[in-house]
């Protein structure tokens, strides 16, 4: 009898020190994982298969909200394959990721996809605190509204398949509940935005400057927004077609040398004055200034909310910049880099995706 309770009791410790052992050696692996990742910034078919079952996380938002490195490793794979399947020399477009060059210039795609996760997620959080629900039944219904836009429903889960190796439930999950999301966060926004009404009242003490006999460019300098204001205001030459809707059939009505009331479109309000018109190869163009003073929309309001949280990257390659709302190179020469390849915008494919 005495026997056979030493021997369970054995085998009790044995069972604990294999529990304990696997436990530990899990530990250990997760750890060693983790420090090859956020450590030495190692990249390979290891980290990123250990990524798809680890939750590791790519941005911490707030502590307890994650942009998972499985997630975000997986749709910078999707982006790759859409380059790769797709020949841009035809529309006389460069795209080379393999050479030093074009490393970096997928290092620019890496960065903009960071963000937009971290924007989709902070979305997500701040509509589910506004009460905002996505049911499945909600993204099933613009599912179905999408594929009847974009074709029958095999063509696009072949197009999913060939360019990103996505399938329907992958276009749901990373891009329809997303866009729903923010769809439904900018109509909350705009139900809670009280603005409107200090934003009028400063376009209409503009008015009543210039009704004073102040001259345009000073006025515009003194209420406008953006970056034309320390430039009294002037746009240059434009076409119809140019302008933002709402704003483009008043411009036009305007007389050489006069000036409109206050218009208001979906960006703000505007004072415009046409300094000059002209027809050039049958296309009317109008030369004009105007006092811009912006609406606040969603994306200000996002900077707003993002400015109160707390937004960590463990990531080696990056930082995230409290002041600009982005993740941030910390190389410096890739951010010169990026600054270049904005400049030269044109013929540049990797920055139209």
């Amino acid at each position: 009898m005495t026997d056979t309770k030493d021997n369970i009791k054995k085998e009790k410790v044995k069972t604990t020190t294999v529990i304990y052992s696997v436990i530990i050696i899990v530990v250990a692996y997760v750890i060693l994982i983790g420090v090859l990742i956020y450590g030495f910034g190692v990249n390979n078919e290891i980290t990123n298969v250990s990524s798809r079952y680890i939750p590791y996380p790519a941005a911490i938002i707030d502590s307890k909200n994650f942009v998972t490195l499985g997630d975000f490793d997986s749709n910078l794979k999707s982006i790759k394959g859409f380059y790769e399947n797709q020949d841009f020399s035809q529309i006389g477009l460069r795209i080379d990721f393999s050479t030093e060059e074009g490393k970096k210039r997928m290092k620019i795609q890496e960065k903009q996809l960071l963000n937009k996760m971290i924007e989709d997620k902070v979305i997500e959080i701040l509509a589910r605190q506004s009460g905002i629900k996505i049911t499945n039944e909600i993204v099933d219904q613009e599912v179905s509204r999408k594929l009847d836009e974009y074709g029958d429903k095999q063509s696009v889960e072949e197009n999913l398949a060939n360019f990103y190796g996505w399938t329907i439930e992958d276009f749901k999950e990373k891009i329809v509940k997303a866009d729903l999301y923010k769809e439904k966060l900018g109509k909350f926004f705009e139900s809670q935005d009280n603005s409107s009404n200090e934003l009028k009242s400063k376009i209409e003490d503009a008015g009543k400057e210039l009704e004073s006999g102040k001259d345009f460019s000073d006025v515009a300098r003194d209420y406008s927004d953006g970056s034309t204001a320390q430039d009294g205001g002037g746009l240059g030459w434009t076409t119809k077609e140019q302008l933002i809707p709402g704003l483009a059939e008043s411009v036009f009505n305007i007389e050489e040398g006069e000036r409109s009331g206050i218009i208001e479109s979906e960006l703000g309000f505007h004072i415009v004055k046409v300094e000059e018109k002209k027809l050039e190869e049958d296309v009317g163009m109008v030369k004009i200034k105007q006092i811009f003073v912006r609406k606040k929309n969603l994306a200000d309001w996002l900077e707003e909310k993002m400015s109160d949280m707390k937004i960590y990257i463990p990531l080696k390659d990056y930082y995230w910049d409290k002041d600009g709302f982005e993740a941030q190179f910390r190389d410096e020469s890739l951010r010169e880099f990026e600054k270049e390849i904005i400049k030269e915008f044109q013929g540049d494919a990797s920055l139209i995706y």
